[in-house]
Formats: structure tokens, sequence, C-alpha cells
């Protein structure tokens, strides 16, 4: 007799990150890339952590085994290869809450931290530009402190036919850009109270991205086959050595309207 899954049991969810050490994503790039992006965590600003971001996407683009447009070589592909294929999330679980009435798989938030500027910094800064000003002590442009949170529940990713993959979330990047502001979403306390946010964390400029039900989505890590009594007989992920790159490619197509 085989154990059915709970549906209501708790999903694993993606690692919380602390920003202010080594980013598990860069596992996936080169020595030089490596270096690159190590230059720009210590500068810490927004362009270096873009910069960084895309070192390691592309990095793990050049390991992965590409899939063919219609997966049909991915059963063939031996176990434990990096793959890149590209399909739908659908979600299995979800979050409690909606966001613009889709159901959310994931979501990555960006907190600002109430912390002083870095006084190395700043005397080095005062040195050779003369004295800040108030505003410039509030921008602090190359001292910008944040905690990024993430969290997912294990989804399928379906392809051409529609043929699907279990994705595996434990050990795995959410790769994306936390643009939106969260103050414009309506459920956002309700979201906040169920993360736990940072007790430093400035919940008044918290930006987010999320993970809607059916966006289109790279996924790019080892692919595995298991029995198929539970659901789909390959997965994607399990593994957090490299980590598991879970990469948005778009926004999903808008909800038919109900009549």
């Amino acid at each position: 007799m085989t154990d059915t899954p709970d549906p209501d049991a708790p999903a694993t969810p993606l690692r919380r990150l602390d920003t202010d050490g080594y980013d598990p994503a860069w596992a996936w790039q080169s020595p030089i890339g490596e270096s690159v992006a190590n230059f720009f965590n210590a500068v810490d600003n927004p362009l270096g952590r873009t910069i960084a971001h895309r070192l390691a996407i592309s990095g793990a683009r050049a390991i992965a085994t590409r899939i063919a447009d219609d997966w049909s070589n991915l059963a063939s592909i031996e176990d434990g290869t990096i793959v890149s294929l590209v399909g739908r999330a659908r979600a299995t679980r979800t979050f409690s809450f909606r966001i613009a009435e889709r159901p959310v798989i994931g979501l990555m938030l960006r907190f600002p931290m109430r912390s002083p500027l870095n006084p190395d910094l700043h005397q080095r800064r005062k040195h050779l530009t003369g004295p800040l000003d108030e505003q410039q002590r509030a921008l602090a442009f190359w001292r910008t402190q944040r905690v990024d949170l993430e969290a997912a529940y294990d989804f399928e990713l379906v392809g051409p036919s529609e043929r699907r993959a279990a994705v595996l979330v434990e050990g795995a990047r959410f790769m994306a850009k936390p643009r939106f502001p969260l103050r414009h979403v309506p459920e956002a306390p309700e979201l906040l109270d169920e993360i736990d946010p940072p007790a430093d964390a400035d919940l008044t400029d918290v930006h987010g991205a999320f993970l809607w039900d059916e966006t289109p989505v790279e996924l790019i890590g080892p692919k595995r086959t298991r029995s198929p009594d539970h659901g789909p007989s390959i997965t994607i992920g399990d593994t957090d050595e490299p980590p598991t790159l879970i990469i948005p490619l778009g926004l999903p197509p808008p909800r038919a309207p109900v009549t």
C-alpha cells in the first residue's frame, strides 16, 4: 500500500536568505564570475546585485543540458544531469492568500533594514567629497542593507502536450527581481503576518516578486526519475548543491472574466 500525500500538509519552503553572507546561487558561476560577484557583494549596491544575479543565471545555462522544446529528450536524459527546460508553473499547493486574484506558488520579498551607514565607507566618502548632507545620508546608495526572504511550495512544470515534471523546491532559489511595491498589494498585511518578517525591517518600503499559477518559467536543476504513484515520474530539483534555479520568464495570461 502506498502513502497518499496529504493535500493540507505544509509544503517545504524555499530557504530564507540572509544576503549579508554568501549567496548559494553563485555556486553556478565560474571562478572568474564568482570573483566578480564577490566584489559586487562587498560593494552592495543595486547595480552590483543585478550583475551578480545575471552571472549566476548565465553560468547555470552554460552548464545545463538544454531540453528540446517538445521535451522529447527529457525521459532519456541520465538521472542527476543538470537540465534546463521551460514550461508553465502549475500550483499543487498554494499559500492561503492570492495576489491579483490568482493563486501564489512562491514569492521573494526584499526588506530594507533600519541600520546606520557603514562608518568606514562614510568616512571615506566624507574625505573624498566633503560632508554628506541629509538627503545624501538618506539615500546611502552604496550602503543599501536589506534582507531577502523567499518562500514557495512544490509545484508542477507543464510543457508541450501537457507533459509534466514535478518541481521540488527544497534548496532552490527563486531568481526574480523584487520590483513591485508591496504597499500596492491589498493582501499585504495578511502576507506579512504569515511570513514573519525580520524584526528590524522597514515594512513601509518592501518590494516583492511573485510566482503565480500558470506563469512561464525556466527551471535549471538536476533531473531524476521516480515512481509515478504520486504524480509525474520526472522531477527537477531536490538538491542545494548547486541549487535549482526558478527563473520567471513573464507574467501569467490574464484570467478570462467569469460569466
